[in-house]
């Protein structure tokens, strides 16, 4: 099949989809924001390190070079509206845990806090950050990391049976996963 051009700055949309989660961030005044963010990866193992791209003129962006640390939450599909939703007014003007069906929780190693019915909350404190074009790449350390029981199967990988992950197509549109699993053939 014959391939046409597409606009350079469309790249990122065949690069999906891809994993939506709720980053919490807090300010020394205690203020928390949610944003929501498709673009993040891990990026070691040792330290543990995972990045987030954060747009400078978000909320979220000022609250973590303030307090050097966030919490990447990962909610299922069943909560794709309330993370629209999220992304729709800045946490400079709305209190978004006032605004939603969201419940704050403590973390255990960073004193912003993770959200309650996130499937999967990781604590970062702030390693280094870089500004990459129009983004910044703030790259945390993993402190700690909570999941629901049945988060992974017994193989360690994300458990499709019973959690349905947000993925995100852009433009405010979600999708989900199957719990089909092609599974290699090992080689002998």
């Amino acid at each position: 099949m014959a391939k046409e051009r597409v606009p350079v700055n469309s790249f990122h949309r065949l690069m999906k989809p891809e994993n939506v989660a709720l980053i919490t961030a807090m300010g020394k005044d205690k203020k928390t924001n949610i944003m929501p963010a498709s673009w993040i990866t891990p990026l070691s193992f040792k330290p543990p390190l995972v990045g987030v791209l954060v747009k400078p003129s978000r909320h979220t962006h000022s609250l973590i070079k303030e307090s050097e640390e966030f919490v990447i939450n990962f909610l299922a599909m069943d909560w794709a509206k309330v993370i629209l939703e999220c992304g729709m007014e800045s946490g400079r003007d709305v209190d978004k845990f006032r605004t939603t069906s969201l419940t704050k929780e403590p973390s255990e190693q960073v004193t912003t806090p993770r959200i309650k019915e996130a499937y999967a909350c990781i604590e970062c404190k702030l390693n280094s950050s870089m500004k990459l074009g129009d983004h910044t790449l703030f790259v945390g350390e993993v402190v700690n990391v909570k999941a629901e029981q049945n988060a992974l199967s017994e193989t360690g990988i994300l458990n499709l049976k019973e959690i349905k992950p947000t993925l995100y197509l852009g433009e405010g549109v979600f999708c989900s996963t199957s719990d089909f699993i092609l599974k290699p053939k090992v080689r002998q």
